[in-house]
């Protein structure tokens, strides 16, 4: 086994760990985190987006789009400026454990 393989599978786990954090802040399952398409519907009820966003995630060069939605209305229920939700669309495996770990409370 490789040595990227294991960063790999470690940053995964980290990122999971971070999003069931995610998931309990916001008074949702942490199992959610880790069944697929389960977490990105979950997602996006925790960010206020209506259920078309899935639909839009399945559409190229609109799914850039709709990922923004999700992490802006991500952002703003965790009321997290600009920078952290730049973060979140473009490194998510660091800034999703982040807004999991930190101190921030969901308002939905």
């Amino acid at each position: 086994m490789d040595y990227f393989r294991i960063v790999e599978v470690g940053a995964t786990f980290f990122y999971l760990v971070g999003l069931a954090m995610v998931f309990q802040k916001a008074d949702e399952p942490w199992l959610y985190a880790i069944i697929p398409i389960i977490n990105m519907i979950t997602l996006i009820r925790i960010a206020g987006q209506p259920w078309w966003v899935i639909l839009a995630l399945l559409i190229p060069f609109v799914n850039i789009y709709a990922y923004w939605m999700i992490v802006s209305g991500l952002g703003d229920g965790f009321s997290k400026g600009l920078g952290f939700k730049i973060g979140l669309m473009f490194l998510p495996p660091i800034f999703m454990p982040w807004l999991g770990f930190d101190k921030s409370s969901y308002r939905g």
